[in-house]
């Protein structure tokens, strides 16, 4: 929708307003297999502005640990690996750009050329 509430002269400042509306479809995956507790330890998201969905970005979230696990008295990514079911944590987030147009293979867990 564009939108232009414009009713000045020439030397003043005029505002032009565009509204887009757009559908970001994404697919989730997580390697619940790996977890003792089928806990989703991980998730991956590979954006894609084409429609063979080769990524171009990819957002990956992990839990990240608020206190000491192993008792090192440091808290570091030793700990995210060691947080129990049920307690709480932050996230690690991490983005990444890519010019290869990979797919990510859900069956081989790596990227792979199409």
């Amino acid at each position: 929708m564009f939108q232009d509430n414009y009713s000045g002269g020439f030397d003043e400042r005029r505002v032009l307003i565009y509204t887009l509306n757009f559908t970001a479809k994404t697919s989730i995956f997580g390697p619940i297999s790996d977890s003792t507790e089928g806990l989703i330890k991980k998730v991956q998201v590979d954006y894609s502005a084409n429609a063979e969905r080769r990524r171009e970005m990819r957002y990956t979230v992990t839990p990240k640990a608020l206190k000491d696990y192993n008792g090192d008295a440091s808290i570091n990514s030793v700990d995210d690996a060691l947080i129990p079911f049920g307690d709480d944590f932050g996230f690690n987030e991490t983005t990444a750009q890519f010019e290869d147009y990979k797919v990510f293979s859900t069956s081989q867990g790596i990227d792979v050329e199409i």
